[in-house]
């Protein structure tokens, strides 16, 4: 007779999931009431108190309302002469002009009062929109391409920066003056951060080194698939995958922290901003492909082929306009983005609920990229102290999880129990040419 062992099944660990989700609320709440409480200060009308902040430990986020002269290019020594308002920092002008225009020139002006020590600080200038000059205390300290008041005048350039520079004494004064006109967002999206020269260094090297990490970890997987399709002749979603990896490596060099660029500089800003959209749009690509050859009976075509189309029409539109053009349609886009991916959840869940091989990886991948994405959001938002490991290592996670499911689906590995099977009598002697009479 044949024994086999009920296996825990996906839907077993699902029930599993759903009695833990409420014990996970109360935690989850005590860490945000926590966060709160332990808010660094904001900077109030131009001024920041830091005197109670230990800098050799702690980085601040220079975040509140700055000083803000709009649509004015000025120097230190030209402050008295501007127009000024208090205006949210940092925030696109998208967002805080009435006109709603990303386009123009524009001077922030922070003053900080230090503590005594550290003897030496740093700064990290995030990306602007789309190129900034930056002051401390009078003195040229950073820039980011060439700041102009139109734009022949202006060069746009994206690369994230560390300086560091000999505490002034006991008032640190930064002006910042951007301008743009090559991109529809105008202005900065991203904290300025502040602290001691040593800890801004190795926070910045470890930015650098996570992503470094994520690229050659998702190159190497993207690789050994593409070796497996070609030389095995293995099945098309091998190949599918091999290509979501390969994308996303590229696409952690040339987003968020822009490290591509902070070792190739002088690399086209235009050609930078392309790679980045463009590879955007290909990992939806690969992944609707991907998630339908995956699970083919759970798909729908006409969804998949229309979701692809779209992603390549603005591929398309990316290579054939200019930034100005194919950035402002990132709103839209990112609606289509919100489908495909509900497209391609839809498509794991029922594959969970009918138990196909492979089905529970992906959706604990699909759990991981939502805390994952609430992380992305809770740190932007100063809650949580910004550790780029994590999600450099969440997202190697998230790729180990699908090739899983993926090796598992072409029996590379198997999920199954082994079966125990016992000889019987009627098997040995099912041919009547052997049977007694």
């Amino acid at each position: 007779m044949h024994t086999l062992a009920r296996p825990n099944t996906p839907m077993t660990s699902f029930r599993y999931s759903r009695l833990l989700a409420p014990r996970l609320l109360p935690i989850l709440s005590f860490c945000m009431i926590v966060s709160f409480a332990l808010a660094q200060p904001k900077v109030d009308k131009g001024y920041l108190d830091a005197r109670h902040i230990d800098l050799s430990s702690e980085k601040i986020a220079l975040e509140g309302a700055w000083v803000w002269y709009d649509n004015q290019l000025l120097s230190p020594s030209q402050l008295a002469k501007g127009k000024s308002e208090y205006v949210d920092f940092p925030k696109v002008w998208n967002e805080v002009r009435k006109s709603k225009s990303g386009q123009g020139f524009a001077t922030y002006l922070v003053t900080i009062v230090l503590p005594v020590s550290p003897s030496r600080l740093a700064i990290t200038m995030p990306e602007t929109y789309t190129s900034y000059r930056l002051w401390a205390n009078g003195k040229v300290i950073a820039e980011n391409g060439h700041v102009g008041k139109n734009k022949d005048a202006s060069k746009p350039h994206w690369e994230v920066k560390k300086v560091s520079f000999d505490r002034p004494g006991d008032t640190l004064q930064l002006v910042l003056q951007i301008s743009n006109f090559h991109h529809a967002k105008g202005g900065m999206k991203n904290h300025i951060t502040l602290g001691e020269s040593q800890l801004m260094t190795d926070a910045f090297e470890m930015t650098q080194t996570s992503t470094w990490i994520e690229c050659s970890a998702l190159a190497l997987m993207s690789l050994a698939f593409l070796i497996m399709y070609l030389v095995l002749g293995i099945k098309k979603v091998v190949l599918y995958f091999s290509m979501l990896c390969l994308t996303w490596a590229v696409r952690a060099l040339f987003s968020n922290n822009y490290v591509f660029a902070s070792y190739f500089p002088d690399f086209d800003w235009i050609l930078l901003v392309r790679i980045e959209y463009l590879t955007l749009y290909l990992t939806m690509v690969w992944c609707a492909l991907f998630v339908s050859r995956l699970f083919p009976n759970e798909q729908n075509k006409i969804i998949k082929y229309v979701l692809v189309s779209f992603n390549g029409v603005f591929a398309g539109l990316t290579l054939v306009t200019t930034p100005l053009a194919f950035t402002q349609w990132l709103n839209i886009y990112l609606i289509i983005a919100g489908a495909l991916m509900l497209y391609a959840a839809t498509i794991i869940f029922r594959a969970l609920i009918n138990e196909r091989s492979g089905s529970a990886f992906l959706t604990l991948c699909i759990m991981l990229s939502m805390l994952l994405f609430a992380y992305d959001i809770f740190t932007y938002e100063g809650f949580f102290p910004y550790i780029p490991l994590v999600l450099s290592l969440g997202y190697i996670v998230m790729f180990i999880l699908m090739a899983l499911a993926l090796l598992l689906h072409i029996n590379v590995i198997t999920g199954k129990p082994q079966q125990t099977t016992l000889l019987r009598y009627e098997d040995l002697y099912k041919d009547d040419t052997y049977r007694v009479k």
